[in-house]
């Protein structure tokens, strides 16, 4: 359990600020200190524990499911062979960010996550 409790710590926030062009924002940075980030550690430590593949699981998820994601989160684009077997996923890159520029560049990633609901939202 210790080895996850360095996700508290500026460790974390380092490893976004490498990653994005222009550095994460000093709100974002507080904002991540923030949270509580328990839930996490848990779902870390419960991993082994699953004895199932979820992408395996993918083709039975029927949900429309959009997945936005930063070009420097994902170099490889592992998102789009996993949205590939869902149904109704979706992959939006959005390119040259991060996993926190995708977040907070709206200008960016809004316009697709608009399409996506245009596409599969009910009146």
């Amino acid at each position: 359990m210790a080895e996850f409790r360095e996700y508290r710590s500026d460790k974390l926030i380092g490893r976004f600020d490498n990653q994005e062009p222009a550095g994460v924002p000093e709100w974002m940075k507080e904002r991540i200190r923030a949270t509580d980030v328990q839930q996490f550690i848990d779902w870390l430590e419960a991993l082994p524990d699953w004895k199932w593949d979820e992408w395996a699981s993918l083709p039975r998820v029927s949900a429309p499911t959009p997945f936005i994601v930063g070009e420097l989160e994902d170099p490889d684009d592992q998102t789009s062979e996993g949205a590939a077997l869902m149904p109704n996923g979706a992959r939006v890159r959005v390119l040259r960010q991060g996993h926190i520029g995708a977040f907070i560049r709206s200008d960016l990633a809004l316009p697709h996550a608009m399409e996506f609901l245009a596409r599969y939202g009910h009146d």
